[in-house]
């Protein structure tokens, strides 16, 4: 071809513009849904010493994949109306081998599914596919979360039987009711995580929206060199923002088995102590040695109190540790959306929306 031709199939750009609307968009909104109203967690859901250590870091987290996955969406709707813009431009042009000018008629050019200037019948389209999406997802085995509540309780019972005999177990018994878990609030951001990372996954310029375009005559030139150049960058994007909440979905994981770990410990701890408490309690009625036995059982009600202390502090270190790095992972791919725009002035995505034909340097190369 020479200077001043193109190559496109209207029909062709229009059912990839679709694809897109219908496949990546209804999976993000389904995926935001997920983190913005099943991800957030009460302060105390780890405890309140867990909370005042990682609450703040985990929903910066959780923010910042709520905030990619909102711009996911918007982008892929940006991305459908500028492949639509492209089939109204090739649509006005098809009866010329070479545009002057961008004829007002392609705006009213129609489609099977309504007018261009109209995205409804893709809208509907996309609606009946994200709610495939969602069954299947729904579908998948859901991670399962070890109780933490009842080994809690176990604890504490142990720590309340200790507390009896030696006033001194007090200390223990206070800061164990602060490591109180809500399992119930872990267990629905845990699914909801696994949930939205499922649908993001599906976030993506598909194969087969790209074999759409896979003959050159279907669409090449500068426009198409640009568009190909974008879904580098969005599927860069889109990787990192399914791997932000598949991360925040593994860290939930991670902490909570952190604390389950410590559950088990203080439980054998309490236990062992409360063995100990109670042989010094019922010595402490003995004659001569019983003053002595006595101080002893509130000296092993502290020492209770301090291994208690001790691994609290451990674990929050440790969960602390998990959640800063799993926060750190969630949130770096936040400035990959700020390059992704669909015709931005002067930016990629060019020659999709406004295109201006008879200027030569946007004319596709035959």
């Amino acid at each position: 071809m020479g200077d001043g031709q193109f190559e496109g199939d209207k029909d062709k750009i229009l059912e990839g513009g679709g694809k897109i609307l219908a496949g990546s968009k209804p999976n993000a909104d389904t995926a935001l849904k997920y983190i913005d109203q099943d991800c957030p967690l009460p302060f105390h859901a780890f405890g309140i010493i867990f909370g005042a250590i990682i609450s703040g870091t985990y929903e910066t987290s959780r923010d910042s994949v709520s905030s990619n996955t909102k711009q996911a969406a918007e982008i892929t709707q940006k991305a459908a109306d500028g492949l639509l813009a492209v089939a109204r431009n090739f649509a006005g042009a098809d009866e010329k081998s070479s545009v002057q000018k961008f004829p007002s008629s392609a705006n009213s050019y129609q489609t099977p599914s309504g007018s261009l200037s109209s995205l409804s019948g893709f809208q509907t389209g996309a609606m009946g596919l994200g709610g495939l999406g969602g069954l299947a997802v729904t579908l998948q085995r859901l991670p399962m979360l070890p109780a933490l509540n009842p080994r809690h309780y176990a604890t504490l019972t142990a720590l309340t039987s200790a507390r009896a005999m030696a006033p001194t177990a007090i200390i223990a018994t206070a800061i164990w009711l602060l490591t109180k878990p809500d399992d119930e609030a872990l267990t629905k951001a845990v699914n909801a995580w696994a949930a939205a990372a499922g649908h993001l996954e599906k976030v993506s310029i598909d194969s087969d929206t790209k074999d759409t375009f896979k003959d050159e005559k279907s669409w090449s030139g500068t426009s198409k060199d640009a568009y190909d150049a974008w879904v580098a960058k969005f599927e860069t994007a889109a990787k990192k923002l399914q791997q932000g909440a598949a991360k925040n979905q593994e860290t939930l994981e991670t902490v909570t088995q952190s604390i389950l770990t410590m559950q088990l410990i203080a439980f054998g701890f309490a236990i062992a102590s409360l063995a100990v408490i109670i042989a010094f309690y019922v010595a402490s009625f003995l004659p001569v040695v019983g003053p002595a036995f006595k101080v002893l059982t509130q000296i092993q009600g502290l020492l209770l109190g301090a291994g208690t202390a001790s691994l609290v502090v451990q674990t929050v270190t440790v969960a602390g540790a998990v959640m800063a790095g799993g926060s750190a992972v969630a949130i770096q791919g936040s400035y990959d959306w700020a390059n992704l725009h669909v015709n931005p002035q002067g930016g990629e995505f060019i020659d999709t929306k406004q295109i201006t034909w008879d200027e030569p340097s946007e004319l596709p190369k035959g």
